[in-house]
């Protein structure tokens, strides 16, 4: 297949990459977003910050179609699951969503502004030129573009490929995940099991309309996460949280290494008419690793200074700004906590203010 020429290329088909298509094309650009997988893959049960309105707001998408089920019921347990602590925040911590009917909402609407979505392209090459950036796929198929994004997600292989840059060494999570059905008597909300060791390793369970997720964050060595991990899934199945399919999910569910505040410690976000966004860009929440808001709230940014750019006789130049604009606004949020959660667990369970501010640090990123 012929290149076919485009202001903006977008790989990566995922919330971070879909909010990028929409900021450009309301701005007028025309943008081709590239997927190497199908569309609806990857769904699972997640959570989103309740600032994520203002960002849909910015891409000019209706909230309310999307975030329909508020975030208010949140527990705490300990490590066995013998204490425990639900705090009722005055205002929803955030929304219960389906990673795949976020996304196919966002494609839809994408779409209807003319972004070309090219999904099945398996990316094999990048060529990244003074003036245009070109992709290649396993097919034969190509396209060109004047400005590249780069939203592939976590583990993403482009960056040292490109040799845009490398996260510094530094203290990180074995994450994995695993999912099942609802149970009919777990109520939608949000279970975070605490205390796994002495390392902060933790459990969040969201359970959503359409389903539930465990993820495991174990900041010990990995052999000692996928037993620890296992144990919690067979802990909440025994008490009717998860199906009891989960801890058999959990067994053999992949984990990955993921540095903490990664995008602090990345080197560069930026390179030749290039931009880093979302997980690949390691924009995530320290604590609770959640990265839907941030990786949405990056790519905003990102299309914001692709769009300044266009219009300059020195594009890479203001593409150089796109660091000291996201770090202006997204490093408090990213940063990690300024106390250690460690020692504040024991007062969760007896104290309903502390419970109130863990919570609050978790879901909406505040200090301790």
């Amino acid at each position: 297949m012929s290149d076919r020429t485009f202001d903006v290329l977008i790989a990566g088909a995922g919330p971070a990459g879909l909010a990028a298509a929409l900021r450009l094309a309301s701005s007028g650009r025309s943008v081709c977003v590239l997927e190497r997988r199908k569309p609806g893959a990857g769904s699972a049960a997640a959570w989103l910050n309740a600032r994520a309105q203002g960002i849909l707001s910015d891409i000019g998408v209706a909230a309310g179609a999307i975030l329909k089920h508020p975030l208010t019921t949140l527990t705490f347990h300990n490590a066995d699951l013998s204490k425990s602590a639900s705090p009722a925040p005055k205002e929803p911590l955030g929304f219960l969503v389906d990673r795949s009917a976020l996304t196919a909402a966002l494609a839809k609407e994408a779409e209807r502004r003319g972004v070309e979505l090219c999904y099945g392209f398996d990316m094999t090459g990048a060529e990244l030129g003074e003036k245009a950036v070109r992709l290649a796929a396993a097919d034969g198929a190509s396209r060109l573009g004047r400005f590249m994004i780069i939203a592939t997600g976590r583990g993403t292989p482009w960056l040292e490929r490109l040799n845009l840059g490398k996260h510094a060494a530094g203290r990180g999570a074995w994450l994995g995940t695993a999912t099942g059905p609802r149970p009919k008597e777990e109520p939608p909300g949000v279970h975070l099991v605490l205390g796994l060791d002495h390392a902060g390793s933790f459990v969040m369970l969201v359970a959503a309309p359409e389903g539930v997720a465990a993820t495991m964050h174990g900041y010990g060595e990995k052999v000692a996460a996928r037993p620890a991990f296992v144990q919690i899934c067979r802990l909440l199945a025994q008490r009717g949280h998860v199906p009891p399919s989960l801890p058999e999910d959990a067994a053999s569910a992949p984990l990955s290494y993921c540095p903490t505040a990664m995008a602090l410690d990345l080197e560069t976000h930026v390179g030749k008419n290039v931009l880093i966004v979302g997980d690949a860009g390691g924009f995530q929440a320290s604590l609770s690793h959640e990265g839907l808001y941030p990786a949405m709230w990056s790519a905003v940014i990102a299309a914001d200074v692709l769009i300044e750019a266009s219009g300059s006789k020195h594009p890479q130049d203001v593409l150089q700004t796109f660091e000291t604009k996201w770090r202006s606004a997204m490093a408090a949020y990213l940063a990690p906590p300024n106390t250690d959660t460690t020692y504040l667990l024991p007062m969760i369970f007896s104290n309903a203010a502390m419970a109130e501010r863990m919570a609050r640090a978790f879901f909406a990123g505040e200090g301790l």
